[in-house]
Order: structure tokens, then C-alpha cells, then sequence
């Protein structure tokens, strides 16, 4: 006598509920660039905890402009560098945003000024550079407006340290970081150049779903830090 085997019962798949949205992976980043993150955009005087940032979105396919206008008393080499300066944000980022030039010193988002040192003053002490952020486009932290003052009688290899560091500060990034070779460090690096670590922290809050305004528990819905 031939047994039949018992006919197979296949269980259909679980059907994806289309009304929950899908839980998106997380970036991982190194814990000491996490340290460094949370110190340079988050936890620091400036921030207070809450992240700062321009936001942009296409409209006919172009990007938000972010313009800024450069003292027409800078030194050329010093102009140069600041066009370098942006021009290396836009090959960095790839949000909908680009930084211009504007020749209209009343239509910008970012103006750099040479200054008398006695007037660039924080908390009362002179200092060599500064940046104050002007306005908000809402009350979560998207930035409107940036000024960047610098010391006009400083020397032209000086101002150009300055507005390195002083860049990064007009992204959002209020803090210092630790590391010595970051262009953020704290009392200025002694370089013109962004190192790798500067470079990654734009990335992680410019190519990622960062809001201005989220706190740590909003950014580590998006980042998992890993000890190496």
C-alpha cells in the first residue's frame, strides 16, 4: 500500500502593514567622533544641547542658496581662501544647499567683516575672531544669518587660521573640539586646512537626517555609536 505523504502546508509571509513606517537603519559612527560630535555641536555654551544648522530644499530642481559677502577690504589671498573654504562645504554636502557669493553687502546669510580688535569682544575680552548667529529662519535652530568677525590688523597667515576655524562655527558647530589637529580645536589650530574628522562631523550632520533643534536622544534615533 502507497501512503500519500501528508500535503504541505505553506504559511503565506508575513504582509509589511503599509501604515507603519519602516524603522530606518541606524548610522554607525566611531564613539570618539560621537564624543567629539556631541561636544562641538550639542553640549557646549552656544548650543545648549540643541543642534544648530542651514536647511535647504530644491525648488525647480535648484538648490537653497546660502550667500555669503566677503569685506572688500580683505586681503586677496584672504578672499581666496574663503572661496575655497565654501566651495569645499559644497563638495562635502549633499543637502539641497550652495554656498554663493554675494557683491550685495545687504543681501547675504553669512557676512565677514575685518574689524578693529577692541570691538570684537566675548563676555567683555578682546579676541582675534568671532562668529555671532544673527537669526533663526524658525525657533528650532535653522540658521538665517551668521556674522564672522575678524581682527583687520591681525597678520593675513592669522586671519586666514581664523576664518578656517571660525567657518565651522558658521555651519552650527558652537563648541571646540579636543582634537588638537581639528580646525575647531579650542584657542584655534595652527591650520588652514579641515582635517578628516571635520570633515566627517559636516557629513554626519549635513548628508543625514539631522533637524535643527534635535537633541542627542533625536540624533541617536539616526546614530549608533560603536566603540573601535
Amino acid at each position: 500500500m502507497v501512503i500519500a505523504p501528508e500535503p504541505t502546508v505553506s504559511t503565506p509571509a508575513p504582509t509589511a502593514d503599509p501604515t507603519v513606517e519602516p524603522t530606518p537603519e541606524l548610522i554607525p559612527i566611531d564613539q570618539g567622533v560621537w564624543d567629539d560630535l556631541k561636544l562641538v555641536a550639542l553640549y557646549n555654551e552656544f548650543n545648549g544641547g540643541r543642534l544648530y544648522k542651514w536647511v535647504g530644499e530644491l525648488v525647480d530642481g535648484q538648490p537653497t542658496q546660502v550667500k555669503f559677502f566677503i569685506d572688500p577690504e580683505a586681503h586677496p589671498q584672504l578672499k581666496d581662501h574663503i572661496r575655497s573654504v565654501y566651495t569645499t562645504f559644497n563638495e562635502v554636502i549633499t543637502a539641497p544647499l550652495e554656498f554663493v557669493e554675494s557683491s550685495d553687502e545687504f543681501d547675504y546669510n553669512i557676512k565677514i567683516y575685518l574689524s578693529p580688535k577692541d570691538e570684537i569682544l566675548i563676555d567683555g575680552v578682546e579676541h582675534s575672531g568671532e562668529t555671532l548667529f544673527g537669526s533663526f529662519a524658525d525657533s528650532y535652530g535653522s540658521l538665517n544669518e551668521v556674522f564672522i568677525y575678524m581682527d583687520e590688523a591681525d597678520t593675513l597667515s592669522n586671519q586666514i587660521l581664523l576664518f578656517t576655524h571660525e567657518s565651522l562655527h558658521g555651519l552650527g558647530f558652537a563648541g571646540h573640539s579636543e582634537y588638537s589637529d581639528s580646525a575647531i580645536a579650542d584657542g584655534y589650530a595652527d591650520t588652514s586646512v579641515f582635517s578628516g574628522l571635520d570633515l566627517a562631523r559636516i557629513r554626519l550632520i549635513y548628508n543625514s537626517p539631522t533637524r535643527p533643534g534635535d537633541r542627542e536622544r533625536d540624533l541617536l534615533e539616526i546614530f549608533l555609536p560603536v566603540s573601535s
